[in-house]
């Protein structure tokens, strides 16, 4: 496996892919600033858990991985492995992650689909404020 060096991190060949396929031309170069790759977060337990990349912009707070289908295929790994995925996974989305999956033939055959989800996530404005204006009045009608 090939890797190229980004931000002082090693990444693979389709992580680059993404960063300059996908995430430049959906963020900007302004937004690089932004990602984070290869970045750990630390479980309560004290286990690492290394995400392909983080987008940490104000309060939204993105874990974005590009999956590769002989590592990541259900069929391809152990049992232990498959719960431990699922484990982080959950991990991450109790920090207030959202998480993004891309696998690589997305990435490379349907990267319109990538760059156009990429930009609507991440300049997504999700307001709690909003939301909750939306209930009160939905609430108010029914009074």
């Amino acid at each position: 496996m090939n890797y190229v060096n980004f931000k002082g991190k090693k990444l693979t060949d389709n992580e680059m892919y993404f960063v300059e396929k996908i995430f430049i031309p959906a963020m900007g170069q302004n937004n690089l600033e932004y990602l984070h790759p290869q970045f750990e977060l630390k479980e309560e337990s004290g286990k690492f858990r290394l995400v392909d990349f983080v987008f940490i912009k104000g309060n939204k707070r993105f874990a974005i991985e590009i999956d590769s289908y002989p590592y990541h295929a259900d069929t391809q790994i152990s049992r232990t492995k498959f719960n431990d995925e699922r484990r982080r996974q959950n991990f991450l989305t109790s920090k207030s992650y959202e998480i993004l999956r891309y696998t690589c033939d997305q990435i490379y055959k349907d990267s319109a689909y990538c760059m156009q989800d990429v930009k609507e996530r991440l300049f997504e404005q999700k307001s709690p404020v909003s939301k909750k204006s939306i209930l009160m009045v939905s609430l108010a009608a029914l009074i």
